[in-house]
């Protein structure tokens, strides 16, 4: 009889034991599987950042051009000079000017203020065209990037002047 039950114990350890390493092994599961839907989260957010901002980009670069046909309207030429173009910049209604800080262009003549349009970590770049164009600048250029891509546009770098808008083979 004592045999038997030294048996029963040794199978009821047994039992434990397997039992045991098998909740473990659930535990362990189940871990991975929240780090892996985590992981899967994260990613999906980072992903929808990153084309929200080239949606916001290409909408800045897309209002800025209808703003140069507008001032070319008015002043018979674009703006001279060449920049990169930041949430700082402030596309100003001014023949002399054009680009100017909140400082020097008073709020009525704003066009476009980019702190509107643009993230801090966005930028592009315009040049009047014929490059050194002093005051006739019978064209530009905007070259700008897009990480994600954004509706019909793939990633990729991008260029546009007055006339159409093309992406460049990097």
């Amino acid at each position: 009889m004592l045999r038997s039950m030294l048996r029963l114990s040794k199978e009821a350890l047994s039992f434990f034991h397997h039992s045991r390493a098998q909740a473990l092994g659930s535990v362990f599961g189940i871990i991975l599987i929240i780090l892996f839907l985590g992981f899967l989260i994260v990613s999906g957010l980072v992903s929808q950042r990153k084309e929200n901002s080239d949606r916001l980009l290409w909408e800045a670069v897309a209002e800025f051009r209808v703003q140069l046909a507008t001032y070319q309207r008015a002043h018979s030429a674009y703006p001279s000079g060449q920049l990169r173009i930041t949430l700082d910049t402030i596309f100003c209604d001014d023949p002399h000017r054009g680009f100017a800080t909140v400082e020097t262009c008073p709020s009525s003549r704003h066009l476009i203020d980019f702190a509107n349009l643009l993230s801090r970590h966005q930028s592009f770049t315009y040049e009047g065209l014929p490059t050194g164009c002093a005051d006739q600048c019978s064209d530009y250029q905007i070259d700008f990037s897009l990480a994600t891509g954004t509706g019909f546009y793939s990633p990729g770098a991008y260029r546009a002047d007055a006339r159409q808008l093309t992406r460049v083979d990097d």
